[in-house]
């Protein structure tokens, strides 16, 4: 909460009490330039006036007291009127002066028309689903094109259970004003072509009209006619305008080639399962076979330029020659179709993803967004580059605004979640955390990131095991990468309980904690409780074991900060305290905040860890001051409870330090 919210409302007598003065304050808090400087929400400035409406009201004269000379009473009344007609401006005017970008936004979606597309029901072979799934998506893409239209993601379109919920909840709960939905058929017989029967319903959502209705049926080469048609008769149907260039971008064909265009759907149903290894290869291969067939299909090679970089991304591969293919494929992408969003974006993440190159990423985003205004996949790279640029309050705009066109997906609404924690809006973060849990009761990075939440927020250790007490009770919740045991190992470390976090890294199959935060080896860990619990032989023991493999690894990618930040702790476990800091110090030079804000963040965090165990407190505390003044991924209520700083605490630098950035709740 900002300042002018943080003070108690102490009761003022009259001479003391200058209402309008304090009305300017306001008014000069919501006029700030800086984002940070200005009142969170319109709620944050309601509340302020509320609290200078109390303050009026302590001076107001009871029955039987004495009044107020004429001259105050006169400017008591104008006051109170000013501050009417100030609520009323500041409430009315607060997004536009706060968030212009998001508020233009929200302008523009609330003139637009509203439609999701439903799944359209496989009525064939079991065997088809990825068919009847591929025509919704087409369709639902041909749609995005058109400017007067608001379109809900994919995402969320396909993750809705609808089951029991009448057309108007459905509206309700999207906020849609049309739903558009189906059937498909593929009917196969022996001797003759293929054929397809299509049959699109459209429905309004306030009042559950049947707008428009059709049946399609024709060969199987004529599918992409039918895409078109359907798609062209139901913006028709719900009143939009058509330019003609959107008329003729309806009525675009992908591919020629149906094997290849079988082929891409059923990469992209692999791909649409998530970021694990397997379902990558698999897409990845479907679209080399789609290409392979019609080397002009630009949708396929975007979608051999998306998989190569979520492999490298996600640390499965990070050799030079996944970077290659992936670069190929989208500059290839974008040289046969310029125009389509989905290959502009896949240029953008080549450029976010391999190259963390920031501007060019951005003006790819922009490309596609030129294309599809609503398209929430450049809408969500352009918030990733926001966040790693570490313009955190931008990104929660960006990422909010992806949430607003794709309400059912978790990872997004976990996105906002996630950049409010960094921007230090833990209150915003929870409401979306818990969200996301809604969504996806079975998401495991979103219960690690809550649980971590409730100690920067609050310092609440148990209301923080108390989350992952929950993930626990959930069947068939994955930790794939580790990020539950990475903030179970903290929370105990947090309680003191040594035994229990070593508990923790002995029930551990994993040899190492492996994801984009770090690379930390069991025995790595196992050495810095032990060295925290007083056992220091024991600790240099498992010290001793994770350092051999780690300067291998950092030989073979000196590149890797995490390597080295690991290897710079196990120096300081061994005493060898020069380079110790050398190593975390290469780290950080290696992936700057003007590089990588977010990952940046982890960098000077364990810089900070290492300058403790090497006993540089100084060094440290200056360390920490940079850490806690540029984000909100660690705060002294953490600082207070990890024994990791128990060497600094006596320092009267550190106690300041903790005092300087006190989380107010």
């Amino acid at each position: 909460m900002t300042a002018i919210l943080s003070k108690d409302p102490a009761p003022l007598s009259a001479p003391e009490l200058e209402i309008p003065a304090a009305l300017q304050a306001i008014v000069s808090q919501c006029l700030e330039k800086s984002p940070e400087d200005r009142f969170s929400t319109a709620h944050d400035v309601a509340l302020a006036l509320r609290l200078l409406s109390e303050q009026a009201e302590m001076i107001r004269p009871q029955p039987g007291a004495e009044k107020p000379p004429r001259g105050l009473r006169r400017r008591l009344a104008v006051a109170g009127l000013a501050a009417l007609v100030l609520v009323a401006a500041i409430i009315a005017g607060w997004n536009l002066l706060s968030r212009p970008h998001t508020k233009r936004q929200e302008a523009a979606q609330a003139q637009s028309v509203r439609v999701v597309v439903l799944p359209f029901e496989n009525l064939g072979a079991a065997e088809d689903a990825y068919f009847a799934a591929g025509m919704t998506e087409e369709i639902t893409s041909r749609l995005a094109n058109v400017q007067g239209l608001g379109v809900i993601s994919r995402t969320s379109a396909f993750g809705y259970n609808r089951r029991g919920k009448t057309v108007k909840q459905i509206g309700r709960d999207l906020g849609v004003d049309f739903v558009l939905e189906g059937s498909v058929r593929w009917e196969r017989a022996p001797g003759r072509e293929s054929r397809v029967r299509i049959t699109p319903q459209l429905i309004r959502a306030a009042d559950d009209t049947h707008i428009w209705s059709d049946r399609y049926e024709k060969v199987l080469s004529d599918v992409f006619a039918i895409q078109s048609e359907v798609a062209e008769n139901a913006v028709k149907a719900m009143g939009v305008a058509l330019l003609p260039r959107e008329q003729a971008t309806l009525k675009e064909v992908s591919t020629q080639d149906l094997e290849a265009y079988q082929l891409y759907l059923r990469g992209r149903e692999l791909d649409s399962r998530g970021s694990n290894r397997k379902d990558l290869e698999g897409a990845l291969q479907m679209y080399q076979d789609a290409v392979h067939r019609d080397p002009r299909f630009a949708q396929a090679f975007a979608g051999i330029a998306r998989t190569n970089l979520l492999m490298y991304w996600e640390y499965f591969d990070r050799s030079r020659e996944r970077l290659v293919k992936a670069r190929e494929a989208a500059e290839l992408a974008v040289q046969l179709r310029p125009d389509l969003a989905e290959v502009q974006t896949a240029l953008g993440l080549y450029y976010y993803q391999g190259m963390l190159n920031y501007p060019k990423a951005l003006d790819a985003f922009a490309a596609a967004l030129r294309s599809q205004p609503n398209n929430t996949d450049a809408l969500t790279g352009v918030g990733f580059v926001l966040r790693r640029q570490g313009r955190w309050l931008e990104a929660t705009e960006k990422f909010s605004t992806v949430a607003d066109l794709d309400p059912k997906n978790a990872a997004r609404v976990y996105d906002v979640g996630l950049t409010s924690i960094l921007a230090g809006r833990y209150a915003d973060a929870d409401r979306a955390l818990v969200r996301a849990l809604s969504l996806n009761p079975k998401y495991g990075e979103v219960y690690a990131e809550r649980a971590w939440e409730q100690l920067l927020w609050h310092g609440d250790t148990d209301k923080a095991q108390a989350v992952l007490d929950e993930a626990d009770r959930v069947a068939g919740l994955a930790d794939d990468v580790g990020y539950i045991t990475e903030i179970q190992l903290r929370i105990s470390l947090c309680r003191r309980d040594y035994s229990g976090a070593l508990r923790l890294l002995q029930a551990e199959t994993r040899p190492a904690i492996d994801n984009q935060d770090g690379f930390w080896p069991i025995s790595l860990l196992r050495g810095q409780v032990l060295r925290l619990a007083g056992q220091r032989s024991l600790a240099r023991d498992s010290f001793e074991a994770a350092r051999p493999d780690l300067e291998k690894r950092v030989l073979q990618a000196p590149g890797d900060h995490r390597l080295r930040r690991s290897l710079g702790i196990a120096y300081a476990g061994l005493g060898r305290r020069e380079e110790a800091v050398r190593e975390a110090r290469l780290a950080c030079d290696l992936l700057p905040a003007s590089k990588d804000a977010l990952q940046a963040v982890n960098c000077i965090w364990e810089l900070a860890v290492v300058l403790t165990m090497a006993d540089r407190p100084a060094e440290a505390i200056a360390t920490l001051d940079d850490l806690l003044g540029h984000s909100g991924w660690w705060t002294p209520q953490v600082l207070r409870l990890d024994p990791t700083w128990d060497p600094l605490r006596p320092d009267p630098k550190f106690q300041a330090l903790l005092a300087k950035y006190e989380v107010k709740q």
